[in-house]
């Protein structure tokens, strides 16, 4: 499983960096930390349009998305 940290960071970075890691790992669940819910939903639709499957939980102010590939 691939993990990404992605706090802190401002869109679109959060959603350029999961591409990469979608192209580098292709087939391999990834693993994301975010902490802005605008990042959250884009991501989220990254994963549809990517043929994974979202999976989300919000931890304290962060959000734990899981991407698995469908």
């Amino acid at each position: 499983m691939v993990e990404l940290d992605l706090n802190g960071l401002s869109c679109p970075m959060p959603l350029i960096k999961t591409q990469k890691a979608i192209k580098d790992h292709p087939g391999e669940e990834l693993f994301i930390k975010v902490d802005l819910a605008t990042a959250r939903d884009h991501l989220v639709r990254l994963a549809g349009e990517k043929g994974y499957k979202a999976e989300v939980e919000e931890v304290g102010r962060e959000y734990h998305i899981k991407f698995i590939p469908a």
